[in-house]
């Protein structure tokens, strides 16, 4: 019987909001990666995981959802004019 190899898959783990808090450069608390997760921000929640009462979230998630966050705040606005 043949056998398969799978592919080696890099799984990226979960990590508690304080240690998401601290990787990013801005430092938010917990309260508002919390915030992003359950409300959202600019119409969209940061994905993340709840086990128990805590929430855990993937870095490379995090990067994403803070740049779009970053690109839709530096787009220009059309201003009204009278």
């Amino acid at each position: 019987m043949a056998t398969v190899e799978a592919e080696e898959v890099e799984v990226e783990e979960p990590v508690r909001l304080s240690v998401a808090s601290a990787w990013l450069d801005s430092h938010p608390t917990t309260q508002t990666l919390r915030r992003w997760i359950v409300e959202g921000i600019s119409g969209k929640k940061l994905p993340a995981v709840r086990i128990g009462k805590r929430f855990f979230v993937r870095l490379s998630e995090l990067a994403g959802f803070v740049a779009e966050l970053n690109r839709e705040r530096s787009a220009p606005r059309e201003v009204a004019t009278p």
